[in-house]
């Protein structure tokens, strides 16, 4: 079991978003992998966090072949339903 210093992980994620968006004008973006419920892109998406210019990008299992439902719906967040193991990376949209 690898175990993670979780005390810092607010700090670090709002340093690497404020080097990231030096390089983008839109702000920090992100890509969730795995996303549905949508909790942890909920979190990150929170202005205190990655700031209110922050946009995820999320690929999920489709519910139908055995995914969840996502709990959270934003402009801030676009999500894809696809299986990973499927999918060519061109055809991801991100």
């Amino acid at each position: 079991f690898d175990h993670r210093d979780f005390l810092n992980f607010e700090q670090e994620i709002h340093d690497c978003a404020a080097a990231a968006s030096t390089e983008s004008l839109e702000g920090p973006r992100f890509l969730d992998l795995g996303c549905a419920p949508g909790g942890f892109a909920a979190c990150l998406l929170q202005d205190h966090m990655l700031g209110p210019m922050s946009v995820g990008y999320g690929v999920s299992l489709p519910p139908q072949l055995g995914g969840f439902q996502m709990a959270v719906t934003t402009s801030r967040l676009c999500v894809q339903f696809e299986d990973l193991l499927q999918i060519n990376s061109c055809d991801l949209m991100c």
